[in-house]
């Protein structure tokens, strides 16, 4: 039996990292919880990974609603319109819900599901929320172009 390994943190890359250490342990549920077994694998693949505009969102103290703290794009405004009608209505929401529309190796990486890569920092990078997470390892090559185009980036 590996090692068991338990972290808490809303990183998406750490459901992959967990399950590539011990395949048959301890899994990250959610960014909240850890579970064994199978059902537990595929609570993991609902509701794991990158919960930016799938599993919440964020509230700014003017009632903008945005995917994440992380990712300033406006869904719209409390003070103008019901949460649940952003919620439910919202095509950025919809598109991040639909993990199927990643770009790179996100959207055909096997731990897609408990993963998923970082929206808003594909966003940071890219200015599009579906392209792939520049900070995951499976992402090499994006990080090299950035690198090419911010040579300051190289520092980090």
């Amino acid at each position: 039996m590996g090692k068991r390994i338990f972290v808490f943190s809303t990183t998406p890359q750490f459901g992959r990292k967990c399950l590539e250490k011990d395949p048959e342990g301890v899994i990250v549920t959610s960014h909240y919880s850890v579970s064994e077994g199978r059902l537990a694998r595929v609570a993991a693949e609902y509701v794991g990974g990158c919960g930016a505009g799938r599993a919440y969102c964020a509230l700014q103290p003017d009632g903008v609603i945005t995917p994440c703290v992380f990712m300033p794009i406006v869904l719209g405004n409390i003070i103008e319109q019901p949460f649940f009608q952003i919620w439910r209505e919202s095509s950025v929401l919809k598109e991040l819900r639909d993990r199927t529309l990643y770009r790179g190796h996100c959207g055909e990486c096997d731990y897609q599901l408990v993963c998923g890569g970082c929206r808003a920092r594909a966003y940071t990078y890219f200015e599009d929320y579906l392209a792939p997470d520049a900070g995951c390892k499976f992402n090499q090559e994006f990080w090299e172009e950035i690198e090419k185009e911010e040579p300051y980036l190289a520092n980090f």
